[in-house]
């Protein structure tokens, strides 16, 4: 694909998104700073448009989205030569049939950089992030037609910023970033009931700092770093399914994993730009998903099973590698127990009160894989 315009540095943290068949890349930073600049995507001519800068003030670190035929961007940060740094709490929309802005009503909330941002079809959802005070699990909703903000329920587990996140069926799913630690865990929160679910954790390294994006119901992760914040080894494409809670990899992109990269879907395509390993990449990427077959990567081979379930308390587990321990988590990611001695395979739950657990094993010192136990 081309790559680019020559005017159009390479940058992380780029805003990107796409609507009515067209992709679009704005703001980040590069070397020298952050960036205001927007360009335009046409897939059939595989061409670019530039586009008038972003109004608001140039930054990275920022998020944006689509909803009902309008783009919306805000939050961030930048750092003025001699000035401090300075954290956004705005919002902003972006009309792609007039190519115009108008800025909306600033969240009530303290401003941050690469906080989530998840937009529906009335609502946007913002949340966690970062600035000088630290990290925040706090959760906003912003409706679209009143232009209003509201706090919600905190996000349930740690305070951390540049997650991943999407959106499937009216369900928002926030998962992964970067707090005390890096981490692989799965929330959802469903805006009906205002309530967050844990869901489970990724079978894979924790990660941070990379792209994501929903194709046909299924939710995906793309590139960033891994558990020791550098770069990931491969550009992991990973796909969630919701119906049965599990996550597949899917085929990499080509080279390391980039930190803070960029990615737009059209079709079924996804488009990835953007983004540092060594160097500030300005290049596009393309992948069909519709072609796609999970990866050649063994995901499969230290699966376990974990039996009856329900279950009374004693519980069966099968596992072809060597078990060091199982941990036993809450559905809201709460550390129950520790079970380091596992005779014949079979550990007792008897003591715990009914209720569904995850069961995770933990085997060569790596916490791989879990499952979901009903006690009753």
């Amino acid at each position: 694909m081309n790559p680019m315009p020559d005017e159009a540095v390479g940058r992380h943290h780029p805003v990107t998104f796409s609507y009515d068949g067209y992709g679009y890349v704005m703001g980040g930073s590069d070397a020298d700073g952050d960036l205001k600049d927007m360009y335009k995507y046409d897939p059939q001519e595989d061409s670019w448009t530039t586009l008038d800068d972003f109004p608001g003030e140039a930054r990275g670190y920022s998020i944006g989205g689509v909803a009902g035929g309008k783009a919306y961007v805000g939050f961030g940060r930048s750092q003025q030569p001699g000035e401090p740094l300075e954290f956004y709490d705005d919002l902003w929309e972006f009309d792609p049939a007039t190519e115009n802005w108008k800025r909306l009503a600033a969240c009530p909330c303290d401003g941050r950089g690469h906080p989530a941002f998840i937009t529906t079809d009335t609502k946007i959802f913002v949340g966690l992030g970062n600035s000088l005070l630290g990290n925040y699990k706090d959760w906003w909703e912003y409706d679209i037609a009143s232009d209003s903000w509201s706090q919600k329920p905190d996000f349930p587990n740690a305070r951390r910023h540049h997650p991943y996140f999407f959106e499937i069926d009216g369900l928002v799913y926030v998962a992964f970033g970067h707090g005390d630690i890096i981490y692989n865990d799965l929330h959802v929160y469903d805006p009906a009931t205002e309530e967050w679910t844990f869901l489970g954790f990724l079978p894979g390294e924790a990660r941070v700092a990379g792209t994501q994006f929903a194709y046909n119901g299924k939710g995906y992760v793309l590139s960033g770093d891994g558990d020791t914040h550098t770069n990931l080894p491969q550009g992991e494409l990973w796909e969630y399914d919701p119906i049965t809670n599990e996550w597949e990899q899917l085929t990499s992109h080509p080279g390391p994993g980039r930190w803070a990269p960029g990615s737009f879907l059209i079709d079924d395509t996804i488009y990835f730009t953007g983004g540092d390993y060594i160097i500030l990449y300005q290049d596009l990427l393309a992948f069909d998903l519709s072609e796609d077959e999970v990866s050649t990567a063994d995901t499969e081979s230290t699966a376990f099973t974990a039996y009856p379930n329900p279950s009374t308390g004693i519980v069966q587990i099968e596992y072809e590698g060597i078990i060091n321990e199982i941990k036993v988590y809450k559905m809201d990611g709460q550390l129950v127990t520790t079970v380091t001695q596992v005779i014949n395979n079979k550990i007792d739950l008897s003591h715990l009160e009914a209720a569904n657990y995850l069961l995770s094993i933990t085997s060569s010192g790596k916490e791989e894989l879990r499952k979901v136990i009903q006690l009753l």
